[in-house]
């Protein structure tokens, strides 16, 4: 019975990490579809409220760069596309009414802003901030 034992072990250890694999799989999605919805929201003009402030952030987290440290805005929007068709629901004309406004192309920048009892909130989204930041730009 001893000898069983290990490969035990690797049975359970192999569907652990397989449901871990399925499990990050189906919050990868989760995250696209949230970001789907909040940023077609956005591209009509509603914002979604704090509901939306983490998908949205998701969504402009999403940046590409060129060796040279510059922003590569069509690989951006390419991936987010990507990002954006990875949720099942989502269809074409809603992905290309987001991209074509552009959302997809435009630079992300991460900020800070705090809560009432002093946490730092980091967000992601399409303005520059006005003190900080990357610094390389």
């Amino acid at each position: 019975m001893q000898s069983h034992i290990p490969m035990i072990r690797r049975s359970l250890m192999a569907g652990m990490i397989a449901f871990a694999v399925i499990a990050l799989s189906f919050k990868a999605r989760a995250d696209s579809c949230s970001s789907a919805l909040c940023m077609a929201g956005v591209a009509m003009g509603v914002d979604g409220g704090s509901a939306c402030s983490g998908p949205v952030s998701d969504f402009y987290s999403i940046n590409d760069f060129n060796s040279d440290g510059s922003f590569n805005a069509s690989e951006t929007q390419q991936d987010r596309r990507n990002y954006l068709k990875s949720c099942n629901g989502v269809d074409a004309g809603t992905v290309y009414n987001i991209l074509s406004k552009g959302y997809g192309s435009a630079e992300g920048y991460e900020t800070v802003t705090y809560s009432p009892t002093g946490q730092p909130i980091y967000r992601w989204g399409p303005t520059p901030p006005t003190t900080g930041g990357r610094g390389d730009h």
